[in-house]
Order: C-alpha cells, then structure tokens, then sequence
C-alpha cells in the first residue's frame, strides 16, 4: 500500500484558521507590477492575466486582466485535484486486484487468473517503489509467488479488465508528437510503470556493430528492430509506431547513456498481462492466453490473490508536486467514473470538474473549459480569478483544505535560513531568494507559449498577528522568440517578490 511517507505538518501550521484584520491602508502594487511587466518587453502577442487575493483580509493587490480565459498548462492539475479529492475524499485508495477463478468442471476445465485495474495511475511506478524501498521486481514477484501459491501450474487463461475507463487511451486534442514522449503517455482502467517503457542501449566493441539493447522492464515478447550502429557520435534513435509497440533503433552510438532512454508503451493494460504472463512461464508457470473481456461480460467472483493499494493523496502528489501527466488524467477519468458509475472518460472526467466548481463557486464556475485534466491539451481555458476562487474556497474547506495543500509543490526558508522545496520548484530553486520564514506553495505549468503559476504566498507578520496568506494565478499566453519560459518564470518569481515586500514592509513600495 502506497502512503504519504513525509509530512508538511510544520509548514501547514501557518495555515491554521486566520482571523481577518484589515490593513492600515491599502497597499499599492499594481504600478510596481506594471512597470515589471513593461520592461520585460514581453511582445505585443503575449497575453497576461495576473490576480492576487489577500485571503485574511479581502484586499486584493493585483487585478490585471483576471477574467480573461487562457490556455493554463499544468496549472489545469490544481483544478483536477480538487475534483477528485471532493468526489472521492481523501480516504479513497485504487486497488489493483489479482483473482482466481476456478473452472465450472474442476475435474476438466482450467482456472482462469484476472486482474481487475481500477485506473491507479501509481501501480509499478518507479520513483513511489523507490521511495517506500522497493524495486520493480520485487512488485513482480509478489504477482507471481500469489500465483505460485495456489498450487496451479496451468492456466487457461489470463483477463485483463481494464473497464473501469474507455478503452481511448491518448486524448485526441494532444498534439502527436507529444504521444511517444513520457509526458504524453497513454492513460488507461490498467497502468503500469508509468505507462512508460525504458530503453539502455550499450554500444558495441568496435564500429560499426549493432549496440546491445536492454528493455526496462525486460520484455522479450515485444517486438524491436535494431538498425543502429556503434560510432563516433551520440546519434541514437528510438520510434514506436502508433498503435502499437515494435520498437525501431537507429543512428548512431559512441557511450552509453547516464540514464536509460524512455518512450511510451501502447496498450499498457496488455502490455502489463503479457508481462505478468512472461514472468509467469519463467517460473514455470503456462498461460495460454491472454485477453480482455468483453465490454458486457459478467465474470464469476474470483478470489483475491493480491491487492495492490494507493490512496489518492499519494496520486495527487505526484500530480501537482511533480506534475505527471499520466496521473492527473487518471485521476480525471476515475473521478469521472465515481461520478456517473460508467466507465471513466475524458467526457464524464470534465462533466465532474464542471460540477464541483459549480457546487464550490456558483456562477463563477462558468469561466472555464475542460478538456483535459493535466493541461496538455491546448483547449483548455481558465481565469486567474477562477483559479483564485478555487485556491481560497479550498484555503476554507475544513475538510479538504490540508489533503490540498499537501500535494502542492513548496518552497522556501525555515528559520535556520535552510532552504526546502519540493516537487517542480526544487530542481531550479524557485523563490530560494524570499525571506526566512516566507514559502510559496503552488503548482507550475508550461507549454510551447505558455507559462502559469498558481497557488498560496505565506508571509509571516510577528507574533502578535497569523501570517498572510495570499492566493495568487499568474497565466501568460501567447509569447514567442526570444522570449522564452525561463524569462517569464524569472519575471513570475520577480512579481511574487513585490507582493511579497508590499505586504511585509508597505511603507517600502509606498503604500
């Protein structure tokens, strides 16, 4: 069973229940923020919304186009968490089931194994078996000593029932290119490993000769062409036709990589049933075949052999900490599957965000449009305001308000001036330079063009007064060459500090 292994418990504390104590003066901002904007000489086609909210006293700091819908990235995750933790609780877990039918004729019919998915986007995923200590194999082997221990060594068949989702696996609004990158990977009733299949080629001893490839997991049953060749350059290339999983190799190979190349594997339901079925015959164990049941089968009750759990926290951290693709999609469409009780789809997905917002944000909610829920699809669109609403309805929630916060990125200072951070803002060090004590907390997002940041800036005041918190959308649109993300994420954390000095020292700004 997968669980949250680290706690934000001393850094949610600043979020406990805050009473409003309005300022003495307002404080101005908004000219500081138009002149950061003006000299970041954005270009006449980037669009810009930016909306602060001051959610212990009211007072809003910036308001520069924020109800203008625009493409929101990743920032769409913050919005599918909320769905799924308001439609599923907290408390809910994926369980991924391994069962045993037994034959109508037990003296001439074979058992049957099932694996039942139920959409956990976290099953076989690397980084959470390492963070609990455990190996990919190791899941593997506990699939197969449950089988081994049922004493049978011959099985008729294996099904796979991934019908808890459609069978539509790749959104059709993402771009193709997209489709065998790790971020676009196919989302299905079953995933496995990401949904991702790893690749170390190693070159050969001498020019010329075919440089050995490894598949992580090991998958003979896969079908791969090899016309690559060891060389004097790095020019090594991997394609997998759509709809389907033989692999191509070519170029040219001088070392080995530092990390294993990784391209998306099609079907990841099958992919996973002749894997176990594979791993199976290795240990002496013959299926015969393996299939999927029909869209209307009814299957006999089978007995548990194995149960793998994840709770859905442990999910949306890995959506909006890390901002994996994959898992906000499934967590979409399994929302979208306790919703409407049929199988979960992109359609039923969005008809379940656009209910929740509607229940938590009235007639607010209607300044968005769904089509995904990671934001690869450039059909989304959102307002900062709404993305804001949203922030400090949840901030309220008694209920739900630290299941959210718990899985947004972080960043900041403790009072030992030691800098943390997790998720997205970790690697680049994001708003390492606000004072000790001051954290963002929130969720990134970016695509060709696009660049929005959401979330919660804590400021701590003294002690005689609860910190501020500050919900906060920044979504820019629309920015070409030679303006790029990197500028205008630098010009994103620029304007998190002016609010940030404005509100800790308004005499400062001129407030």
């Amino acid at each position: 069973m997968f669980k949250r292994t680290q706690s934000l418990a001393p850094l949610l504390a600043v979020f406990l229940a805050v009473l409003a104590a309005p300022l003495a003066g307002a404080v101005r901002i908004e000219p500081a923020i138009q002149q950061a904007l003006r000299s970041a000489n954005l270009g006449q086609s980037t669009q810009v919304a930016i909306f602060f909210r001051d959610l212990t006293t009211g007072e809003v700091y910036v308001d520069l186009e924020p109800d203008t819908p625009l493409i929101p990235a990743s920032n769409m995750k913050l919005i599918t968490a909320v769905a799924a933790l308001d439609t599923l609780s907290p408390d809910f877990g994926f369980n991924t089931t391994l069962g045993l039918i037994a034959p109508d004729d037990p003296d001439h019919g074979r058992h049957t194994l099932v694996i039942t998915g139920d959409g956990d986007p976290a099953f076989g995923d690397p980084q959470l078996l390492e963070q609990h200590g455990h190996h990919l194999d190791d899941l593997l082997d506990a699939w197969v000593d449950a089988v081994k221990q049922t004493g049978v060594t011959r099985f008729d068949r294996l099904l796979v029932d991934d019908r808890v989702f459609d069978q539509t696996f790749t959104h059709p609004r993402w771009e193709k290119n997209d489709l065998l990158q790790p971020y676009g990977a196919q989302v299905a009733g079953l995933n496995f490993h990401d949904n991702i299949i790893k690749i170390m080629p190693t070159p050969g001893s001498y020019a010329g000769q075919a440089p050995r490839i490894e598949l992580l997991p090991h998958a003979p049953f896969i079908k791969t062409t090899n016309r690559a060749r060891t060389g004097a350059k790095d020019l090594f290339t991997i394609h997998r036709d759509l709809g389907g999983n033989h692999l191509k190799f070519a170029g040219t190979l001088k070392k080995r990589p530092p990390e294993p190349w990784q391209i998306t594997i099609h079907d990841p339901p099958m992919f996973f049933g002749r894997l176990l079925a594979h791993r199976l015959a290795e240990a002496g164990i013959r299926v015969d075949a393996v299939t999927r049941p029909g869209p209307n089968a009814q299957l006999p009750e089978a007995q548990v052999l194995h149960v793998v759990r994840t709770m859905l926290p442990v999910a949306l951290a890995r959506v909006n900490q890390d901002s994996q693709n994959m898992f906000a999609e499934a967590v979409l469409k399994r929302t979208g599957h306790a919703f409407t009780g049929a199988a979960g789809s992109w359609n039923n997905g969005a008809a379940a965000v656009r209910h929740v917002l509607a229940d938590r944000l009235g007639p607010r909610s209607a300044a968005i449009t769904v089509s995904d829920g990671s934001g690869l699809s450039r059909d989304n669109r959102v307002t900062a305001r709404l993305l804001v609403d949203l922030l400090d309805n949840m901030h309220r929630d008694p209920e739900l308000a630290d299941a959210f916060r718990e899985t947004l990125a972080y960043a900041g200072k403790t009072p030992d001036g030691q800098y943390h951070a997790a998720g997205t803002f970790a690697p680049s060090k994001r708003f390492n330079d606000l004072p000790v004590g001051h954290w963002v907390l929130g969720k990134s997002g970016a695509l060709t063009g696009v660049c929005s940041l959401s979330g919660y800036l804590v400021i701590p005041l003294d002690n005689h007064q609860p910190p501020r918190i500050i919900a906060f959308s920044m979504i820019f649109n629309g920015y070409k060459p030679p303006i790029y993300g990197h500028k205008v994420r630098a010009l994103q954390g620029q304007i998190i500090k002016l609010v940030d000095r404005a509100v800790s020292d308004p005499v400062r700004i001129g407030g």
